[in-house]
């Protein structure tokens, strides 16, 4: 084999063993998203057609409806819709990836989490069932109907850019 034939057999294998890599990395970076929420449920963070913030009111005097998670009932005072704010996109993604979460950081009793707001991803037909994901900013961890997993850092900017930012 001539030389100029063993190099271009050299650099399709290296194509090829890139390709192999980049398949294997993408399919096992959210492999524990999909554990924890369920594929379907995953599909619906990064492809809803509508995502709405809805905020929880402690004191249940502005009431619009109710969502359930950890099998308690959180009661809505503020819904709004997010679908076309500026960055949601980034923020889809991050609550896709395993890298925004904390799976070997043991969480405390749920009875100490205090979801201040939740994410609602709703899906093109209503009957197949929407996803809420619940927040604690102050415990860093998200809540999807009973399972807890901490965010750490990540919590800190998904609230930053849902409460702080103004540039929707």
């Amino acid at each position: 084999m001539s030389k100029d034939k063993f190099l271009v057999t050299f650099i399709f294998g290296v194509a090829l063993a890139a390709g192999i890599f980049a398949w294997v990395y993408q399919y096992n970076k959210s492999l524990q998203v999909l554990n924890w929420l369920g594929p379907n449920q995953a599909h619906l963070v990064t492809n809803a057609e509508a995502v709405e913030l809805l905020e929880f009111d402690e004191d249940n005097s502005n009431v619009l409806e109710s969502v359930q998670l950890m099998q308690r009932d959180w009661p809505v005072s503020k819904k709004t819709n997010i679908t076309n704010w500026k960055g949601l996109v980034h923020a889809r993604y991050m609550l896709s990836v395993d890298v925004s979460y904390q799976w070997e950081q043991p969480v405390a009793d749920d009875r100490d989490t205090q979801c201040a707001y939740a994410l609602r991803f709703l899906p093109n037909q209503p009957e197949s069932g929407s996803l809420v994901i619940g927040f604690d900013p102050i415990r860093r961890v998200a809540v999807c109907g009973s399972k807890i997993v901490a965010m750490g850092e990540m919590a800190d900017q998904l609230t930053k850019y849902l409460f702080e930012t103004t540039d929707h």
